[in-house]
C-alpha cells in the first residue's frame, strides 16, 4: 500500500481536487455534420450531456439505453434545447446486462446506418446490491461494465473498420469507461485472475470482497479491453482508449436525500465528465500512439498504478492478466456473436 502512496496523492490531487481546465468543451467542439456517433447510457448523467453536446454540433447521435421511456424523455429534452440543430438523434434499446439481447440492438443500428465514427462505451453500473447478477449469471459490474461493452464493440467492429477505411485517419474511435477507483481499489495487476485449468488457461476474474473493489476491477478490465481491441484492429486507423470521466454527480432519481445533497456539493457537474469523453472521442491530437492509453479528467493523458500499467502491454511472461482477461471476455461472449 505505502509504495503506491505517491500515486494515490497524485490522483487525489490532480484527478479529483484540482483538475486542469478541459481542452475540449461545448465551446470548441467542431461541426459534427455527417458523423454517426453512438453513446451507451445516454439517457442520464454524463452520457446525457455528451449526447446533448454532440447533437448541438449537428452530429447524428444514437442514445443507447435499457430504459426506453427514459431515453425518449432525454431525446425530447435535447431536441427542445437545440431546435436549430441540423443533426439527428435516435433512441436505441440496449441492455448490457443481457448478452443475448445485444446482437438485436446492433442489428437495429446497422439496419439504419452505414457508418459509425465514434463508439462511447459510457454506460456502467456501480456498487449494486451484493450478489447482483446479470441475466447470464455474471457479477453485475463485471458483466455490465466489461462483457456487455466487449460484445457490443465486437459486433460493431466490421462497421467501425469499414468507416475507418473512408474516414480521415484516426478519427474513428472506441472509448472505454475507466475510473479513478482503478488506482485506489483495483487488486494487484488490475484484474485478479484465477488459475483456470492450469497456467492461466480458461482463467476467469476472482470476485473481490467488496462491491467497490469489484467496480474497480471492472474498470481496470476496461483499460485492458481498450488495449486489447486496439491490437485486434491494428493498422486500421481506429483509436481505442480508456477514459476516466472524473468524480461527477449523476442523477439517479428525482428525489434528493441528504447523502445526494452532499454529493452535489463535493462532486463535479456531470457535463464536466462529458468534456473528458469529448476530448478522447473527437480531439485531432489522438493518433495510433495513444491506443490502449488511459486519460484522466478532463482529457489528460495519464497512468494508473505501476503494477497495472506494467501489466498492460503484451509480454512473453508465463501469466499475463490483461491477455487472460481479454480472452475471458472473448470466451464468455462467443455464443452471442
Amino acid at each position: 500500500m505505502f509504495e503506491n502512496l505517491p500515486t494515490y496523492l497524485n490522483v487525489l490531487t490532480y484527478q479529483c481536487l484540482w483538475i486542469p481546465e478541459p481542452p475540449m468543451s461545448e465551446k470548441n467542439v467542431p461541426d459534427l455534420g455527417g458523423k454517426v456517433l453512438l453513446v451507451t447510457g445516454g439517457d442520464t448523467g454524463i452520457g446525457y450531456h455528451l449526447c446533448r453536446i454532440l447533437y448541438s454540433k449537428h452530429g447524428s447521435v444514437y442514445l443507447a439505453s435499457h430504459n426506453v421511456k427514459r431515453g425518449e424523455a432525454a431525446i425530447k429534452r435535447i431536441k427542445a434545447a437545440y431546435p436549430a440543430s441540423l443533426g439527428r438523434i435516435h433512441g436505441l434499446y440496449l441492455d448490457l446486462e443481457d448478452l443475448a439481447s445485444i446482437k438485436a440492438s446492433v442489428k437495429a443500428f446497422t439496419d439504419r446506418e452505414s457508418r459509425l465514427d465514434v463508439l462511447w462505451n459510457n454506460a456502467d453500473v456501480m456498487t449494486p446490491l451484493v450478489g447482483s447478477k446479470t441475466k447470464q449469471g455474471h457479477e453485475m459490474q463485471l458483466g455490465t461494465n466489461c462483457l456487455g461493452p466487449y460484445l457490443l464493440t465486437e459486433l460493431l467492429k466490421p462497421l467501425l473498420q469499414k468507416t475507418a477505411a473512408i474516414a480521415p485517419l484516426y478519427t474513428v474511435r472506441v472509448l472505454w469507461a475507466g475510473a479513478a477507483s482503478i488506482v485506489f481499489f483495483a487488486p494487484t495487476g488490475g484484474v485478479q485472475m484465477d488459475a483456470g485449468t492450469g497456467n492461466g488457461k480458461d482463467a476467469k476474474p476472482v470476485p473481490q470482497w467488496s462491491q467497490i473493489q469489484n467496480y474497480a476491477q471492472s474498470k481496470a478490465g476496461n483499460l485492458f479491453l481498450a488495449d486489447g481491441f486496439a491490437k485486434e484492429v491494428v493498422g486500421s486507423g481506429i483509436v481505442s482508449v480508456c477514459f476516466n470521466p472524473g468524480s461527477c454527480f449523476t442523477e439517479s432519481g428525482w428525489h434528493m436525500s441528504g447523502s445526494e445533497l452532499l454529493q452535489r456539493l463535493i462532486l463535479y457537474p456531470a457535463e464536466k465528465g462529458a468534456y473528458a469523453e469529448l476530448y478522447c472521442g473527437l480531439s485531432p491530437e489522438l493518433t495510433a500512439w495513444h491506443n490502449g492509453k488511459y486519460f484522466a479528467p478532463w482529457g489528460c493523458l495519464s497512468r494508473t498504478r505501476k503494477d497495472i500499467d506494467e501489466e498492460a502491454p503484451v509480454t512473453n511472461v508465463e501469466r499475463n492478466a490483461p491477455d487472460e482477461f481479454v480472452e475471458y471476455c472473448r470466451r464468455e461472449t462467443a455464443a452471442y456473436l
